[in-house]
């Protein structure tokens, strides 16, 4: 931050302040037990038509109790993974509803996020630090430039950069996907022609089946996430073009809530996404949303001097 500027509001240390740090270092924890877990699914899905194959080969018997072994992890995804996940995937939207009902000043709505978080379980799960990669990207959550701008405003900069982050994530999530998958399937179609029809179905095709049902579920989760997460995006932008003047601040904190509800359903139902896409994108993706945020922010102030 720089010290010749007067802010407008003081969502820089509100963000950066210990309690806020500590509902994001919860969120991020809660998240990592679910991909840690997705991770394992992933692993098993992946690694059981490889097993098959060796199986197809040299234990002929054993071909039919690997199919029904495929159809009973599939089976238990759906029956205790997938529940479980959506539970802790609420609850991190929950942690990360009260990070931005405080850091940007907004009332907590009962009714579209239920109960907050308890303080035992927010203590549970933010306690300990993390990494120091880790815990060094709880901070400066949202661009500090935000604060050149009228709370109003600041409010629904914010709320885009979040959103524009997530979209680009997501797209990029998704293409890897289907690489993997469409590479994978190959290797396994080049190495299994020698086998009889019924045994490539048997050996192939049955165990292959939870890999290739996780990736096409993912797929369809992954695109009506970015598809809602690029109308939030639209509804956004046009707000703060609507609402620039300093006379509309309630109309645009009342507007803001709304989108706030929008983006909590949003996070308690989207899909995540591995943290490798995350890793290998953070660094382009965190620079291209500093420099369209702060070009954001110039084009809204100007907006805002403009109608005074």
């Amino acid at each position: 931050m720089t010290n010749n500027t007067t802010a407008s509001n003081n969502i820089g240390e509100r963000q950066n302040s210990a309690p806020m740090i500590k509902l994001l270092r919860a969120r991020r924890r809660v998240y990592g037990h679910v991909k840690g877990l997705q991770r394992v699914y992933f692993l098993i899905a992946l690694v059981l038509p490889i097993i098959s194959l060796v199986v197809a080969f040299n234990f002929d018997k054993a071909k039919p109790s690997l199919s029904l072994l495929a159809l009973i992890i599939g089976a238990l995804d759906a029956m205790f993974f997938d529940p479980w996940r959506k539970q802790k995937i609420k609850m991190a939207a929950r942690l990360q509803e009260e990070f931005d009902c405080h850091v940007l000043e907004m009332a907590w709505n009962k009714f579209t996020a239920g109960a907050r978080v308890s303080p035992e379980d927010v203590d549970a799960y933010g306690r300990e630090l993390l990494k120091r990669d880790a815990e060094g990207q709880l901070k400066d959550w949202y661009p500090s430039d935000a604060r050149r701008l009228p709370l109003h405003l600041a409010r629904l900069v914010c709320q885009r950069t979040n959103l524009w982050y997530d979209s680009k994530l997501r797209r990029t999530y998704r293409t890897c996907l289907w690489a993997i998958t469409a590479l994978y399937f190959l290797a396994l179609l080049m190495f299994g022609l020698d086998l009889p029809l019924s045994d490539f179905i048997l050996a192939v095709l049955v165990p292959f089946g939870p890999f290739f049902t996780w990736v096409v579920r993912e797929h369809h989760r992954q695109t009506d996430t970015i598809a809602l997460v690029d109308r939030l995006t639209g509804e956004i932008e046009g707000s703060i073009d609507r609402l620039s003047n300093p006379e509309s601040q309630e109309d645009a904190q009342a507007r803001a809530r709304e989108l706030q509800d929008a983006i909590f359903a949003h996070r308690a139902g989207s899909p995540l996404v591995s943290d490798l896409v995350y890793k290998f994108k953070r660094r382009t993706l965190e620079e291209q949303m500093q420099a369209g945020a702060s070009e954001f922010i110039a084009r809204v102030t100007s907006a805002s001097r403009a109608v005074r």
